[in-house]
């Protein structure tokens, strides 16, 4: 209702399939010479949502909501709402912040660019609904 016919909507969120509220984690699997990182994923069709405190760096914590819904139900609301989806992207970490990430716990385990914890959906207003 917002936007104009050919408006565009460019959207970044946590990516559903990965990136659950309370329902997914970093696995860590080790054998002999090697360690995997995987995530474990439960609720992923759920739609939910739920009171989520971030922790800042001063050590206070302020709480906002977190809505979790399946990426099928993100397709399905915007076509409903009159736009096409242009494009679905699956940004990469910057080399600089997987690293970080990793630090010394994690040697040389590519993980984070593995698996994308983000996702960008770029669409486009066809009609006036």
């Amino acid at each position: 209702r917002v936007l104009k016919p050919r408006g565009r909507l460019v959207a970044l969120f946590s990516h559903p399939c990965f990136d659950v509220p309370e329902a997914s984690a970093w696995v860590a699997e080790h054998v002999p010479y090697s360690t995997t990182r995987w995530r474990k994923v439960t609720r992923y069709r759920e739609v939910f949502d739920m009171a989520f405190a971030w922790k800042l760096p001063s050590g206070s914590e302020v709480v906002t909501r977190s809505y979790h819904r399946p990426l099928s139900w993100y397709f399905r609301v915007l076509r409903r709402a009159g736009f096409a989806v242009l494009g679905l992207e699956e940004p990469a970490p910057t080399e600089e912040f997987a690293q970080a990430e990793a630090g010394d716990a994690w040697p040389d385990t590519p993980f984070l660019e593995q698996i994308p914890l983000h996702c960008i959906i770029d669409a486009c207003k066809l009609n006036g609904n």
